[in-house]
């Protein structure tokens, strides 16, 4: 494998050619796609994850093949990740081989042909009357942002949010019309079912506002791009290297404005690969800050919007964290319902949605304008002295402009 130095100029000229160069003509014929056969999953120990460079389609499958002969592996999986030009194989250790995964890497390390080795790390999500919307006087956390006073000039139209995530539910009714697409990248992708957490982070940043129904959202006329990368297991969400990268590949490639990542885990190389093409291509990445977690990736990878739900969570964090409500969050549920929800993820999408306030007024701001405008407004995130922030004088009513 390359050495750090080698990799690293390796991986900026990835970013580099994903910058200018369209995919389309990196291989003669497209490289093939396999997903894990339904119902025969692998235990995450006992996988890992290779990359090889995306430039001959007609030889990568053989490349993967030979690889995993070499070390007596298994493919469970093989995706193009045209945003990083890598293509990206899941291989799994044979049963009872798990204690060896640590030695199979240093192996696969030394392999010239691998851009890329690394375990399958797994994640977690971090759940814990200007309108006519019935439910609205409960949101309280929607005033306390200052998003009231901030849709006189700013609704997020225009902006397409990537909520990377579990099933959103597309039939509740405050929703149906701000879901522009969803996919499941955790399976095969017949159908995406409706699931808590991410019909929940849908709804706290994107509701329908003004449809007699529910609740609002903070930027309501912003799209919803909801990419299942994670699935629901006792009420939160699980996800895996692989299915968040091919989430974020989607995003990345659909080019949207902002991605929310409501989950935290271990440093994960691919992971990162991706989120640094996001942010060369100016997308604000939004993630959760949870300070009982053992890590904090990606909240702490450079680039990315940290968030939390309190201060007492914020306070230490290595990394700048905006501090957004995430308490006894008023959202959309499965089922027409409604409910409260909290945690970090919950926060995470409060600041994703004034994101894309943002980004509606200035299509170019990207995260570190609008951590810095954040930051400005406080205490805590205040949407409308933010904008002041952003574009200068905004022409509504907030209290005094920020100083």
């Amino acid at each position: 494998m390359r050495s750090a130095r080698t990799l690293a100029a390796f991986v900026a000229a990835i970013l580099a050619i994903a910058a200018c160069t369209p995919s389309a003509d990196l291989a003669s014929e497209p490289p093939r796609q396999l997903l894990p056969t339904p119902g025969a999953a692998v235990p995450a120990e006992r996988e890992v994850m290779v990359m090889v460079p995306l430039s001959d389609g007609a030889t990568l499958e053989a490349i993967i093949q030979d690889i995993a002969n070499s070390h007596g592996l298994s493919v469970v999986a093989l995706w193009p990740m045209a945003s990083i030009e890598l293509y990206c194989a899941v291989l799994a250790l044979p049963d009872g081989d798990a204690a060896a995964r640590a030695d199979l890497l240093r192996a696969l390390e030394d392999d010239e042909r691998i851009a890329l080795a690394q375990p399958m790390n797994v994640f977690q999500t971090t759940s814990d009357a200007a309108y006519d919307d019935p439910l609205f006087d409960l949101q309280t956390g929607f005033v306390d942002v200052g998003a009231l006073a901030a849709h006189e000039v700013t609704t997020g139209r225009g902006v397409t949010i990537a909520v990377v995530d579990t099933g959103i539910d597309t039939r509740h009714p405050d929703l149906g019309a701000q879901v522009e697409r969803v996919q499941d990248l955790t399976a095969r992708g017949e159908g995406v079912p409706g699931e808590r957490h991410g019909t929940a982070l849908a709804g706290i940043i994107a509701a329908v506002a003004g449809n007699g129904q529910g609740i609002v959202g903070i930027a309501p006329d912003a799209r919803i791009l909801g990419l299942r990368g994670c699935w629901e297991t006792g009420g939160g969400g699980r996800c895996s290297s692989f299915t968040l990268a091919r989430a974020l590949n989607v995003a990345v490639l659909a080019d949207v404005d902002v991605v929310n990542l409501s989950l935290t885990g271990p440093f994960d190389p691919t992971l990162a690969l991706l989120i640094d093409a996001a942010v060369e291509r100016g997308m604000v990445i939004v993630a959760a800050y949870d300070a009982a977690a053992p890590e904090q990736f990606p909240a702490d990878r450079p680039g990315v919007v940290a968030v939390a739900a309190t201060a007492g969570d914020a306070a230490g964090a290595a990394v700048p964290v905006v501090v957004a409500p995430g308490a006894s969050v008023l959202t959309t549920l499965p089922g027409r319902a409604y409910g409260y929800v909290d945690g970090a993820s919950a926060a995470t999408a409060y600041v994703a949605g004034l994101a894309a306030l943002f980004r509606e007024i200035e299509p170019t701001a990207g995260a570190e304008t609008v951590r810095a405008a954040l930051v400005t407004a406080a205490p805590g995130p205040d949407a409308c002295r933010a904008l002041r922030t952003l574009v200068g004088d905004v022409a509504i009513a907030c209290g005094a402009p920020a100083s």
